[in-house]
């Protein structure tokens, strides 16, 4: 008869040996240890338990999926890219850095809040190219565009992780931003590393200080009222339309109009929040889900409102509806396959009690430098998966208990931590090498990452030591 302690170990042990086997593929080794952990529940006599895990994964994935396939629908009915025409060509050398700037530090990251999978990179790339950048330097500016990943694709990870370890939205929001704080300081030291120009003026570089700072503070207040599904999308559009009116009212000439479905659904998806009576009449259908997950509204989720917005856009563009949603199930089927993998990996590890029978053990052999697995856990996991979901997922079951009575704060950090680390997710930056048509490939394209992994390594430490403050 197996211990508890060797039953335990056993998912991860199988969740190892099928990463090693398909390093490319990680939701198999996800799916391996769920499956794993659920034979270990059965000998154990937890049938109960293992099926409430898969129970739990379903409502949390689901959300998630409508999320994902709404979003591809309207990237594809309304791509967010730009010509590398003479409209964004550059100019002085002040004047092409703040395009810079606004492409990998606004453009970016509203439309990575809004669609997700990379969008900010595929945006941001036809200005980094048309303003003179190429090849690697121009691959690493690409993947500063995911600075803001915790309310990437309406805030699927954060929201997600709020499920996972029972936690309120908001509350999670405002600890992902407080912990952001410390990691955005690494992305914009590094982005004024790969743009350095003895042209470019010293107040140029405390001008973009001062707009990454207003940029997050706006994050911050929008999360005391607004969830993180809405919050990123509403705070980085305001000021993404205020830095628009200081730059003369218009980046590039065919800009706002191609938009015109994100521009819509930034206050639609606010109205239906903030506005009382019509938040209170929307959540009056809901759909009982598990016993410890709050009910579905479907009608007040921002999925559907996506998906409506992805449905008009299609419309207008002269689109078959239901082509263009076969088309995103198949464009999308291994991030929701994997999205699903790693939420029931880490149910399958939480729910049985293996992961507190991990977490026991780890504490009896490295006491209180044991809670230094959930930094760990949450870089690898992101720059594996490319997905704070999926490494939140796999983690928080092993963390949480470690954090005790911080796991609010705890949460957070990990979901900044691992949302940062999506930009050296090989997925994503395999993206922008394709974009960019890189000789050399993923080689050069890391080789330019590394300041971004360095500093990311070093302000994740310094955000941990202040968590634990």
């Amino acid at each position: 008869m197996l211990s508890p302690s060797v039953a335990a170990s056993l998912p991860i042990a199988a969740f190892a040996a099928a990463a090693w086997m398909w390093p490319r593929v990680p939701h198999r080794a996800a799916l391996a240890g769920a499956a794993v952990a659920f034979a270990a529940a059965l000998v154990f006599d937890k049938t109960g338990a293992a099926v409430d895990a898969v129970w739990r994964s379903l409502w949390i994935a689901g959300p998630m999926a409508l999320v994902i396939v709404a979003g591809v629908v309207l990237r594809d009915a309304s791509p967010p890219t730009v010509e590398a025409s003479a409209a964004n060509a550059p100019g002085d050398a002040r004047m092409r850095h703040r395009k810079l700037y606004v492409a990998c530090f606004l453009l970016g990251p509203f439309f990575e809040c809004a669609v997700g999978f990379g969008i900010g990179t595929m945006l941001a790339l036809p200005f980094i190219l048309a303003a003179g950048w190429s090849g690697a330097r121009a691959v690493a500016l690409g993947m500063l565009s995911q600075s803001f990943v915790p309310w990437g694709a309406l805030a699927i990870g954060t929201m997600a992780s709020a499920a996972i370890a029972d936690l309120p939205p908001i509350a999670l929001g405002i600890a992902a931003a407080e912990s952001t704080a410390y990691l955005l300081p690494a992305f914009l030291a590094v982005f004024w590393w790969l743009t350095r120009d003895r042209k470019v003026p010293p107040a140029q570089y405390v001008e973009d200080a001062l707009w990454l700072a207003a940029t997050w503070g706006a994050v911050r207040i929008a999360s005391e009222f607004l969830t993180p599904d809405i919050a990123g999308l509403a705070a980085i559009g305001a000021v993404l339309a205020v830095r628009a009116l200081a730059d003369g009212g218009r980046i590039d000439g065919n800009l706002w109009h191609r938009f015109w479905p994100y521009l819509v659904l930034v206050p639609l998806l606010v109205c239906v929040r903030l506005v009382a009576p019509i938040a209170d009449l929307l959540t009056r259908i809901a759909i009982p889900t598990a016993a410890d997950l709050s009910p579905f509204a479907p009608f007040h989720h921002a999925a559907f409102w996506l998906g409506l917005v992805a449905v008009a856009a299609c419309v207008a563009r002269g689109r078959n509806v239901a082509a263009s949603v076969g088309g995103a199930i198949v464009t999308a089927r291994g991030a929701l396959i994997a999205g699903f993998a790693f939420i029931l990996f880490g149910e399958m590890l939480a729910r049985p009690g293996f992961a507190q029978i991990l977490v026991t053990a780890a504490e009896h052999a490295a006491g209180a430098s044991a809670l230094l697995l959930a930094p760990i856990l949450a870089a690898f996991g992101g720059a594996m998966t490319g997905s704070a979901l999926a490494a939140n997922a796999m983690a928080l079951p092993l963390t949480l208990p470690l954090w005790g009575a911080d796991a609010l704060g705890g949460t957070g950090l990990q979901t900044a931590i691992a949302a940062a680390f999506t930009a050296l997710s090989p997925s994503r930056v395999a993206l922008a090498v394709s974009l960019v048509g890189l000789a050399g490939g993923l080689g050069l394209a890391y080789r330019a990452l590394a300041p971004l992994a360095a500093s990311l390594v070093l302000a994740s430490l310094v955000a941990f030591a202040a968590e634990r403050i």
